[in-house]
């Protein structure tokens, strides 16, 4: 790692799950700077050097970039900062792992089944309907309905609808959402009857491999809003079929769509028949699932994104060891927060040390405001835990709830539960 020493890494957002990438870099010996326009975010806390620059004033980038002589740009988690980290290595002649034109077919939901049905891999049923929903396509919609934006993230902009006057009120919210003012209708699958999914993908030098696959547990909120998940388990019960079924599908239009570095993720939901994607990121995500990958084969994508940033090849990650049958049980459990101020949390300190816990990342604290449901601005933490098996990682998730708590400034409870 000694050929990272000193070498100047400009991280665009400084949200917590941005820490990681922070920690890790100072750990190879990185010099790190930080920069987004939130004054206290958390990653700048941790950062060698910040600023309040917006991570989408790329000509303020640039100035900043070539007055501090960076040597790689790094983001993660946001697509919104993927499109700027792009055009700010295009401009400093700097490495990026993915093209503008991957970008677009992976952060926009309907390019994304465009791709998928292009390769013969199945998605979740879709309806046309454009913003003026025309009565001539209402008429052809089977409800309930799953409404959001092409192109927005973390859940934002997203209605359950199951009448025509609650489809027309999500399109406008929906579109209020989307920058290109496009939006997707498709069917809602109530979590209740399909299993929810993830697979997470690794590639390096063009060789992709499936790393990890999850069953997702979703809380059902009201008023119509998207489910978020509170667990995320690995390996998945499906794992076996979707290998010899799906998996060489989507390696096939991965390398034909000439992907060479970097992780991927594909959400879905599983039919009892088929397992069917509705959308997909070519990214870190929120879930960390390189943290149990690591904790299973040695090999860590956040490194690996690191070392590409800088032009640099990353010997320690041997694409041939990932392998999504982990030799534990593992299990993202997900802290969902009501709305409210927070001023008071506790019980994470104690929670880390305990046995099975790898890791937690906190993304809120107090003075934080919680506000808009069915999204993921709902979550607090997230709390990585592997065990043996299956009962012994239920036990220390008991043992986690019975030790975190959340509350308001009126001494009540935030954190959602899930059997509300």
């Amino acid at each position: 790692m000694d050929d990272l020493k000193g070498k100047r890494l400009l991280l665009l957002g400084g949200t917590g799950l941005m820490c990681g990438a922070v920690e890790t870099a100072k750990r190879l010996g990185i010099y790190t700077i930080v920069t987004d326009y939130f004054p206290n975010s958390p990653a700048k806390e941790i950062a060698d050097k910040r600023y309040d620059i917006s991570t989408t004033d790329i000509e303020a980038l640039v100035r900043m970039a070539q007055e501090e002589k960076i040597d790689g740009v790094f983001t993660g988690f946001l697509d919104v900062n993927l499109y700027s980290a792009r055009a700010l290595c295009d401009r400093l002649g700097l490495p990026f792992y993915a093209t503008r034109e991957q970008l677009e077919l992976t952060t926009n939901k309907l390019k994304f089944k465009q791709l998928c049905r292009k390769y013969g891999i199945p998605t979740v049923k879709q309806y046309e309907l454009d913003a003026a929903c025309k009565q001539e396509q209402m008429k052809e919609i089977s409800y309930p309905v799953m409404v959001k934006p092409a192109d927005s993230y973390a859940s934002k902009g997203c209605s359950m609808c199951t009448n025509e006057r609650e489809l027309i009120e999500a399109v406008k919210k929906a579109l209020s959402f989307s920058p290109s003012g496009q939006i997707i209708v498709e069917q809602y699958m109530d979590p209740n009857q399909y299993h929810d999914f993830a697979v997470y993908y690794t590639a390096k030098n063009g060789d992709i491999r499936l790393s990890a696959m999850s069953d997702r547990k979703l809380f059902i909120g009201s008023g119509g809003v998207a489910p978020l998940p509170v667990e995320l388990r690995m390996p998945s019960r499906y794992l076996a079929d979707y290998c010899s079924k799906v998996n060489p599908l989507v390696q096939r239009m991965f390398r034909e769509e000439n992907v060479k570095n970097g992780t991927i993720f594909m959400q879905g939901f599983f039919t009892d028949t088929s397992f069917c994607f509705f959308e997909m990121g070519f990214r870190l995500n929120g879930a960390q699932e390189y943290i149990f990958i690591t904790h299973a084969t040695g090999n860590n994508a956040l490194e690996l994104y690191i070392h590409h940033a800088l032009a640099e090849s990353s010997d320690a990650f041997v694409i041939e060891k990932e392998n999504p049958a982990f030799p534990f049980c593992a299990c993202n459990l997900v802290v969902l927060l009501n709305p409210g101020v927070i001023a008071h949390c506790s019980g994470l300190k104690e929670i880390q040390q305990m046995p099975g816990v790898l890791h937690i990342s906190q993304l809120m604290k107090p003075g934080d405001t919680v506000g808009q449901v069915g999204t993921l601005q709902q979550v607090f933490a997230r709390i990585h835990i592997v065990g043996k098996d299956w009962s012994e990682v239920d036990h220390i998730i008991s043992a986690v709830k019975g030790r975190i708590k959340v509350e308001d400034s009126s001494g009540n409870n935030l954190i959602v539960k899930e059997d509300n």
